[in-house]
């Protein structure tokens, strides 16, 4: 448990200077994102033996190796098992793996929390649950999760035609990886200003790639 709390220490003294707006961390802002992003990165890829489906990714990882993967094996959550086998062709190893679905996955959350003031705060509310246990426990998920927070990061942005269009785009990756994200079809329905154009176009967009995405897991 050391290394979690050493982590949750530093990122804790990080929101704490953030709070108080000391000079090095405001003039240096982005240098020190960059920086505390990377030990996160460090930390979650190259962990060893950690979370209940560490066996289970390393054998799909193995069976990627081999060339062994049955396409009815893989739970529909074929981005995963793509990635596994395109880092497996490159003669990449395991870690790697893991670096990229970290990346991935804090990309995602840094996508979210640099639209807040308190960028390390929201960060650190996230570590103990998301990041220690989702993030590094469940690998198929967390590249989902990525994907899904930087789609939102979009309508966070602008609610428009174009950021719609990347948000459904990008939910169409996460649902690669994990099926759960479908739920989140719908929520530009909840976010945009509602007029009866934009209300019909989201409604038909929604349902058309609803229908061919879903057709093509299920």
């Amino acid at each position: 448990m050391t290394p979690y709390f050493i982590i949750y220490f530093i990122f804790t003294i990080l929101a704490l200077s953030e709070n108080y707006r000391l000079n090095i961390i405001v003039d240096n802002k982005n240098l020190i994102r960059f920086l505390g992003i990377g030990i996160i990165l460090l930390f979650m890829g190259l962990k060893y033996h950690v979370g209940g489906d560490w066996g289970s990714y390393t054998n799909y990882f193995n069976d990627s190796l081999s060339l062994k993967i049955n396409i009815k094996n893989i739970s529909n959550d074929y981005g995963f098992y793509l990635m596994n086998f395109a880092i497996a062709y490159f003669g990449l190893d395991f870690y790697f793996l893991n670096l990229i679905s970290a990346l991935i996955f804090l990309f995602g959350i840094h996508s979210i929390s640099k639209q807040y003031v308190n960028y390390w705060l929201f960060i650190i509310i996230l570590m103990p649950y998301y990041i220690f246990i989702v993030g590094m426990g469940y690998t198929r998920q967390s590249v989902s999760i990525g994907f899904f927070l930087v789609a939102l990061s979009y309508l966070f942005k602008k609610q428009n035609i174009k950021s719609i269009i990347y948000y459904y785009l990008l939910i169409s990756m996460a649902l690669l990886f994990h099926k759960s994200v479908a739920i989140f079809y719908i929520l530009p329905l909840f976010i945009i200003r509602i007029t009866f154009i934009k209300t019909i176009s989201i409604i038909l967009l929604t349902f058309l790639i609803s229908f061919f995405s879903l057709y093509f897991l299920f």
